[in-house]
């Protein structure tokens, strides 16, 4: 298995949660595809997120998937409205 992604799929805003991408395989775009393809089986729904802050590579990844950051103390909440 090179990765997974689990996500919430009965809300008006669901959250794409554990996505995991085995560490040989990072930076190479699997995750990336993950999140694309569950964001264009969530349509018409929008969707949020929550990462901590230290992950730089998570917020990369959301912000170019045109996640916008909402910051809090210990984590980034993220939205996108389809």
């Amino acid at each position: 298995m090179v990765g997974y992604l689990d996500v919430t799929c009965c809300h008006e805003e669901n959250e794409p949660y554990d996505l995991w991408v085995r560490e040989e395989y990072r930076r190479k775009g699997y995750g990336r595809k993950l999140l694309a393809k569950a964001l264009e089986m969530n349509k018409p729904k929008g969707m949020m997120l929550l990462v901590e802050i230290h992950n730089e590579a998570a917020i990369h990844l959301y912000e170019s998937m045109g996640f916008e950051k909402m910051d809090n103390q210990n984590s980034v909440a993220a939205h996108l409205q389809m």
